[in-house]
């Protein structure tokens, strides 16, 4: 891959060694317990709107400090974040025809 960029790529190549390329596929990667946290998140942004998403963070920063996890994960962060949000239009949506 970094042949494609030349020998002036200094900056790229530390930009792409910090973003992580194979941790980014682990995102796509879901097991049942991950598909079971979507259901959830989803359910409860359907419910409660937007307020879901910094519930969420708050959720996974709290499990951070109580377990003393070896790092944060992002990787929760980053793929329930577009199901919450889907789940507040659904929300605002049912809101909208209800009210």
């Amino acid at each position: 891959r970094w042949v494609l960029l030349g020998r002036d790529s200094g900056i790229l190549r530390r930009i792409f060694d910090l973003l992580d390329f194979c941790a980014m596929k682990d995102l796509l990667k879901l097991n049942k317990r991950d598909w079971i946290g979507l259901a959830c998140w989803f359910l409860l942004s359907v419910l409660i709107g937007i307020i879901a998403l910094p519930l969420m963070i708050w959720r996974e920063v709290y499990q951070y400090d109580k377990y003393q996890l070896p790092r944060f994960e992002w990787e929760d962060v980053v793929r329930y974040s577009p199901v919450i949000i889907i789940g507040s239009v659904v929300n605002y949506w049912l809101l909208n025809l209800l009210l």
